[in-house]
Order: C-alpha cells, then structure tokens, then sequence
C-alpha cells in the first residue's frame, strides 16, 4: 500500500465518521416522535412512542381495534376484521412505519414530527 493509498483510505474514513456524526446529531435532535392513529372519522389519538404501556381502544366500521403501546413501540393487539393482517404485521417502532387495517379503516403511523 502506497503512501497515496493510505491517505486516501484515512480520507474516506474521516468523511464516514464525520458524516455519521452529523446524522446522528440530527437524528437525536429531531422533533418527539408520535404515534398517531386514524379512522375513518379522523385523527382519534395522538401519544407519544415513548408513553407507559398501555392500549387504546378505537371503532370502525367493522368493530373494535385495540392498539398497544409497550417499551417505545405499537402494534394492533386486536381488530374485529376478517383476515387479522394488520394484527400479523406485527410491531413497528421507526418514523415511517405504518399498521393498516383495511375493513376497519384504522391507521397507525409513528411521525417523526408535530404534524
């Protein structure tokens, strides 16, 4: 490896650590982040991912749905539709994700923002 080589090598690293860092820092200081869910009616609740365990019951069209918040995620615990999918997708704990229950017309989305 040639002298060339090696500040090349170090230079790239020192970009991956640098931007690494900034990111990082942007993502620890980003807005709170929020669930919130939706029916057919609008936005039923709104929680922080961080709240206590606990569940929050809503109704569509189809019946119940019960959503569980636990250790800085949420899922569909139940729902009174037919096929159960939005209970199968299991947990979901970044910005961006999302849990649907078509029949019941419940959204669950985990924004990174006030909004």
């Amino acid at each position: 490896m040639t002298r060339l080589d090696r500040i090349l090598v170090f230079a790239v690293l020192a970009v991956a650590a640098i931007a690494a860092a900034y990111f990082g820092f942007l993502r620890l200081s980003t807005a709170p982040v929020m669930v919130v869910i939706t029916t057919e009616k609008g936005e039923e609740a709104r929680e922080s991912l961080g709240i206590p365990q606990r569940t929050i019951t809503v109704t569509g069209p189809v019946g119940k749905s019960i959503i569980e918040f636990q250790d800085s995620r949420v899922h569909m615990l139940w729902s009174d539709c037919p096929d159960k999918i939005c209970m199968k997708m299991g947990w979901i704990a970044e910005v961006g994700q999302v849990v649907v229950c078509m029949p019941n017309k419940v959204v669950i989305s985990i924004r990174g923002d006030a909004r």
